[in-house]
């Protein structure tokens, strides 16, 4: 059988989490072999490939993932400190943070104890970058979030609106 070409730099990036975004080369090759794609990973994995304008990324039924939870939980936070501040979420969320400023966030937030097993600088530097979830600058020791980060948001935001509902009825639980 003849695979598509960078078959196995397109499997191995998947099945590793890696989100593969829209200006990487391999995006165009998925795109152009999406019903084959889409078939293989479910026959093969029994993951779901899901495609967006912006994001190529596998998913699963598979409840015990803690990566996805931790970066909601995250996330979260986050959206719920810029809704504070009053600002939009996507101009602030595009722009360079530090890890100390993410860590910072959470020790201020009222939901911090739901995040006290999670490594923020782990989960940032070493599995949102290698997911393409963020670009990490070493030089400034700054990171961005990709387009990938669309596909937590919505979510997140969400559990940031489930909070202030919670609030209203005097508990101060996340989740």
């Amino acid at each position: 059988m003849n695979y598509p070409t960078k078959h196995y730099e397109i499997v191995q990036n998947l099945l590793n989490g890696k989100f593969i975004l829209h200006k990487d080369e391999i995006f165009d090759i998925v795109s152009g072999n999406y019903d084959f794609y889409k078939m293989f990973f479910k026959k093969s994995f029994k993951y779901d490939l899901i495609k967006t304008s912006e994001v190529i990324y596998l998913a699963s039924d598979n409840t015990s993932e803690k990566f996805s939870r931790n970066l909601m939980l995250v996330l979260a936070i986050l959206v719920d400190y810029i809704n504070l501040q009053g600002k939009d979420i996507y101009e602030e969320l595009y722009k360079s943070y530090k890890i100390s400023e993410i860590e910072s966030i959470i020790k201020n937030s009222s939901y911090k104890s739901v995040c006290r097993n999670i490594v923020i600088e782990q989960l940032f530097k070493n599995d949102c970058q290698k997911r393409n979830i963020i670009n990490y600058n070493s030089e400034y020791d700054t990171f961005q979030f990709t387009s990938a980060i669309n596909v937590f948001l919505e979510q997140a935001k969400d559990i940031s609106k489930m909070n202030y509902i919670e609030e209203e009825e005097g508990q101060k639980e996340l989740i």
